[in-house]
This record gives structure tokens, C-alpha cells and sequence, in this order.
């Protein structure tokens, strides 16, 4: 009975198992139940949240770059069925796949080297989304597929994806269509039943968009627009000087050290299978460059950062014995510079144990207020008058520009609009959508309206072709009121029994030049001016790499005064009232009070490139609105 017992000890505790176990502490959820703080992307997480639980149609009531399995990735589920419970199962089977791959990669390896940096590797992941770390597994399995076809991969490529395609669209759309292109291949070199499992794919989301609710034809389309104006509309610069080039420097040098080692190998092999592989690596590379740089701050730099040595140590286990002396350097240096980069940018993030342990399971679990005491909190925070609340509790109401947060709080009757963010809505379909909303007989009754934008932009001009639906559509219905802690003011919009008369003229269709300054002449009513402006040949090329360089407006205001604001140029296609100075809540108060007389003047502009990324001249039409 002893040596039974001992013989068991050692079947189970080896020092891989040991290490395995560490890697499953690493990789266990924080938290069961995920809460997250109110602000910005609390919102939009709560948005989505509210959206399922009303049975919204993702792709045509609802619009973002989430669909209605945004809470697997968000972790933040508290108006969805078992949400909490769906999410932890979720991280569950990624954890499950992870340790799966990693036994499969240190079989019969006992060197303490690859052990440690599968450590430093998962260590890493345990900064990355949940859904990055699924298209890790990703990865692993599509060139595993390639080197050893094998049904399990196929299977587990499609399941993942599909799940991907209902968290994030975005992301999956690009991968399926390098599974698609993998398929292909394997088809051709006659590895059978290949091309069945992209078939089987699409199957999939077909059949669980209609439980989902999701309308394909919308939810694709609209995902393109938001990937097309992704880089001009979301790009950020909140890391500048020595941690900026540090970050750009460390970039540079893992992409180039990889296009060296991928091109030795190329010619070394002169197979098309390391062509492929290479292009595959080469392309997730790309994938987490844009999440991670385009809009940089230190939580989207850990984007890539998070995820960077899994990918190219998935890639070296495959594609590379490093017998030649150069790539081995390279893979040295690729090595020191990840765990160098790694470990400066996530100390800016909240730290975390070498081994963490969930130790906040059980009072999660059978402390009955956690939610209630969070819900209490938010409530709070977020107490609204009460002779604003009495007014519109009954009625249906959205909120502009993005705080969601204030209507779930207050227990309101949320009636969204497609796009709920206002920053989100910048392409002219997006603003189509919201602007058609509000058109509707059954739009809501009240909206909260505020003034405001992110990343330094002009307040007024997000989503503005909606905002110049509005004033047709909607009047004051009462006062400025201060809230959220007595820290923000804003005022509702009722919806009109009849619309305003909107006639408009357009007054000039020139060309002007950058740099130059532009005076507007002065009018009572509203002058909404479109802008075509163009990338040359270099801005083009960044857009698509990387990023543009940012591009600014100074507008120069009646009292002598002047403000310079970010442009984003989707939305000066469709127009922007040019005018009139909309910058505080009082300023758009006025604005939708006396549509426009009251409000100062603008007197002129200029637009101001930081680089030259653009053409010297552009056309603008500048059209006067009359409201009756």
C-alpha cells in the first residue's frame, strides 16, 4: 500500500507537473466576479451588457467594435445571464489549451533555459486579454496545423475563432482570413477534409448569429468602417520623450531581428511552408503593433508587449533549429530586448505577483453584497436631481457623448443609439446610423446631453452630423444641473412633436492651403464646413503601417482668444458647424437653446499638421443652415 502510494507521488509530482502548476496559478482568473470602475469604458461595457440583456441586434441596433460576446473579454457581465459564470469557463478553456501547448513543448525537454522563458513568456500573459491569449492558441495551432496536419487543430482553430467573431469582429475577421488562406494550402498539398473546417466556420456563425442576435450583413459591414478609420480616429499619444523612443526603439528592433531570422530561413529552406509560417508570424506581429502603437499609452503597449515572446517563441519551436550563428544572436537578442521591454513598461501598469493566487474567490462567492455594495457605490457617484430624475424615469433616454454609466445608476429606461459612444461615431456611416436613429418617431424621448471628447479633440464635432440632427429633432427641456459628485453639468433634450424646417445653401466650394488661415465670415445661423482633406504618398504609406501623424485646427474666437484641437478627418467629410465656439456644456446649451444666435463667433481657422503627411491644399464647402 506504501509503494503504491510513493509510486503515485512520483507519477504526478515531477518538476514538470510542478512547473505546470505554477503556470496554472499564473493564468487563473483574478477575480470570478469582475467590476469594473465607472468612466469611459465601464460605459460601453455596460452599454453592451444592457444591449443583450434587451435582446438588441448586434449589426443594426447596436454598433461597435464588441458584439454580444464582448463580455468574455471584458469580464464584466452583470446584466447577462450567468455571464460571470460563462466568463470563467471561457478563461478556463484557454488556460486549459495553454498548458496543453506548453506539455506539448517542454516533452522531453528538461532544459531549465526553455523552462524559463516559457515562464518569463507566461508571466507576460498574465497582462494580455483574455481574447489575445485566444488568438495566441490561435497561432500555435494554425502552424501546427501546417507541420502536422491534424484534425484537433482544425477544430480548435474554428471553435476559437468563431467565439472571437461574436467578442471582437475586428480581430477575427483578419485571422479568419488567414485561416482561410492556410486551408487553401493544406487542401492543395492534399491534406485531407482542410478545406472543410473554414465551411464549417462560417456554418457556425450563421447558424449562432440568429440565438445571438445578430445581423451579419450589418455587423460586417460596420466592423470594416471601424477598422478602416481606426488609425485616424483612435490614434493617441500619452507616451512621449525617453519612454516613447525607448518604446518605438524596442519595436524596431524585434520586428527587424524577425524579417532577418524569417529571410534566412526563406532562403535556406526554399519551401513554401516557411513562407507561409514566416507571413502567418509576420502578420500577428503586424496585428499587435497596430493594438498596441496606435493609440499609445502604457495599457496598449502591453498589448503587444504581452503577447510578444509567446509569438515568437511559437514561431522558433516550429520554423528554426538556430544552428546558423546569426539567427541564433538574433533570437538572443530578440529574447533580451522583449523581457528588457516588457519588464520597464508594465511597471506602469498595476503590478502583479510572480505567482498570484486567486485569493479573492471566496468572497466573491458568498459575500452576497460584493455586487450590491459596487451597485450602491456607482448609484452614489452617480445620484441625479430629483426633479431631473422624476421627469424622465418613465420615458426612454439616451446620453451623450459616452456615460453610459449615469443611466444604468439611475435605473433609467436606456433606448441607445446604434453607435453608443460619441468619439466612436466618426465615418460617415456610423454618423448615418445615429443620425437616421433620431429621425424615428420611436427615438427616445430624453437624452442627456453633455460636452465633451477624448484625446484633446473639438468637443462639439464627434459624431456631428448627429448633432446637427438634433437640433431639428430635439429642443432644451430644461436648465443646466451639476452632478456626478457635483462634478458634471449637463442638461436634457426632449424630442420635438414636430421637427424644425432645415433648409440650407452652400456659400463656398474653394480650395484652400494648409498653414493658411481662413476667415469665416460672421452670420447669426450656422455655417457647417466639410473638408476633403488628403494624405500624400508618405501619410498614406504611415496610415496604413502605423499611423499618421496627428493634425491639428486653431480656431480663432471673437473675444481675441484662439484653442487648438485635435482633427479627426473622417469627420470633417460630413461637416462640422465652423461658426460658432461650442467648447463648455453652457456653450452647447446655448448652442441647442437658441440654435446658434447667442453663442460667440469664430472668426477664422487654420489647419496645422504635425509632420508632412499631407497634401498642401484641400477643398472645403461651407454650408448656412436655417431652422423655422
Amino acid at each position: 500500500m506504501t509503494n503504491s502510494f510513493l509510486n503515485i507521488l512520483k507519477f504526478f509530482f515531477t518538476w514538470k507537473n510542478f512547473f505546470l502548476l505554477i503556470v496554472i496559478l499564473l493564468l487563473l482568473p483574478e477575480h470570478i466576479i469582475n467590476l469594473q470602475p465607472i468612466g469611459i469604458d465601464a460605459s460601453w461595457e455596460t452599454g453592451l451588457n444592457i444591449a443583450v440583456k434587451n435582446g438588441l441586434t448586434f449589426g443594426r441596433d447596436i454598433i461597435f467594435t464588441y458584439g454580444p460576446l464582448g463580455f468574455l473579454s471584458t469580464h464584466n457581465s452583470p446584466e447577462i445571464t450567468y455571464g460571470n459564470l460563462w466568463i470563467f469557463l471561457f478563461d478556463l478553456v484557454l488556460l486549459g489549451l495553454i498548458v496543453y501547448i506548453i506539455n506539448r513543448s517542454i516533452k522531453g525537454n528538461y532544459s531549465l533555459v526553455v523552462y524559463g522563458l516559457i515562464y518569463i513568456a507566461v508571466y507576460n500573459l498574465t497582462y494580455a486579454q483574455s481574447t489575445w491569449r485566444l488568438l495566441l492558441i490561435v497561432l500555435y495551432f494554425i502552424i501546427r496545423g501546417i507541420k502536422e496536419y491534424d484534425i484537433f487543430s482544425q477544430v480548435v482553430i474554428t471553435l476559437l475563432l468563431v467565439l472571437q467573431f461574436f467578442i471582437k469582429p475586428s480581430a477575427a475577421i483578419y485571422f479568419i482570413v488567414i485561416f482561410i488562406v492556410t486551408s487553401l494550402y493544406l487542401t492543395i498539398c492534399g491534406k485531407r477534409w482542410a478545406w472543410l473546417f473554414p465551411v464549417a466556420l462560417a456554418m457556425l456563425i450563421f447558424i449562432l448569429s440568429f440565438p445571438l442576435k445578430v445581423d451579419l450583413k450589418g455587423y460586417i459591414v460596420s466592423t470594416f468602417d471601424f477598422s478602416r478609420t481606426y488609425s485616424e480616429a483612435m490614434s493617441r499619444m500619452a507616451v512621449r520623450g525617453l519612454k516613447y523612443t525607448l518604446s518605438i526603439f524596442s519595436a524596431l528592433n524585434i520586428i527587424f531581428s524577425f524579417m532577418i531570422i524569417a529571410l534566412v530561413l526563406i532562403i535556406k529552406n526554399k519551401k513554401a511552408e516557411t513562407i507561409l509560417i514566416s507571413g502567418i508570424a509576420g502578420l500577428y506581429i503586424f496585428f499587435f503593433f497596430k493594438q498596441g502603437y496606435v493609440r499609445l499609452d502604457s495599457s496598449h503597449l502591453l498589448a503587444f508587449w504581452s503577447i510578444a515572446l509567446s509569438m515568437l517563441l511559437i514561431y522558433f519551436q516550429f520554423e528554426t533549429d538556430l544552428k546558423n550563428r546569426l539567427t541564433r544572436y538574433l533570437f538572443i537578442w530578440i529574447i533580451i530586448v522583449t523581457t528588457a521591454s516588457f519588464s520597464f513598461f508594465s511597471k506602469f501598469e498595476e503590478g502583479k505577483y510572480p505567482v498570484p493566487l486567486p485569493v479573492g474567490y471566496l468572497t466573491e462567492l458568498f459575500a452576497k453584497s460584493y455586487i450590491q455594495d459596487y451597485y450602491n457605490a456607482g448609484a452614489k457617484s452617480y445620484e441625479m436631481p430629483e426633479t431631473v430624475f422624476n421627469k424622465i424615469k418613465q420615458s426612454t433616454v439616451d446620453v451623450i457623448p459616452y456615460d453610459i454609466c449615469s443611466v444604468y445608476f439611475n435605473g433609467l429606461n436606456y433606448k441607445p443609439r446604434p453607435v453608443i459612444q460619441s468619439y466612436a461615431a466618426s465615418s460617415d456611416l456610423s454618423n448615418r446610423y445615429n443620425s437616421d436613429f433620431f429621425k424615428r418617431k420611436d427615438s427616445p424621448r430624453y437624452i442627456i446631453f453633455g460636452n465633451g471628447s477624448i484625446d484633446g479633440r473639438y468637443p462639439f464635432w464627434d459624431e456631428s452630423q448627429t448633432k446637427n440632427t438634433l437640433l431639428s429633432e430635439y429642443a432644451v427641456a430644461d436648465s443646466l444641473f451639476a452632478w456626478k459628485e457635483k462634478r458634471d453639468t449637463s442638461f436634457l433634450l426632449e424630442k420635438r412633436e414636430q421637427p424644425l424646417q432645415l433648409t440650407k445653401y452652400q456659400i463656398s466650394d474653394t480650395l484652400i492651403g494648409i498653414n493658411n488661415k481662413i476667415v469665416i465670415k460672421k452670420s447669426d445661423n450656422l455655417l457647417v464646413m466639410s473638408a476633403d482633406i488628403k494624405y500624400n504618398t508618405t501619410g498614406r504609406l504611415k496610415n496604413i503601417i502605423y499611423r499618421p501623424s496627428f493634425i491639428n485646427i486653431r480656431l480663432f474666437y471673437e473675444n481675441g482668444g484662439s484653442g487648438i484641437y485635435r482633427l479627426i478627418l473622417p469627420e470633417l467629410k460630413h461637416g462640422v458647424i465652423i461658426n460658432k465656439k461650442i467648447i463648455s456644456p453652457l456653450d452647447s446649451y446655448t448652442l441647442f437653446r437658441f440654435l446658434g444666435k447667442n453663442n460667440e463667433n469664430i472668426t477664422g481657422f487654420t489647419i496645422i499638421p504635425e509632420k508632412n503627411d499631407y497634401q498642401s491644399q484641400f477643398r472645403i464647402k461651407i454650408t448656412e443652415y436655417f431652422y423655422n
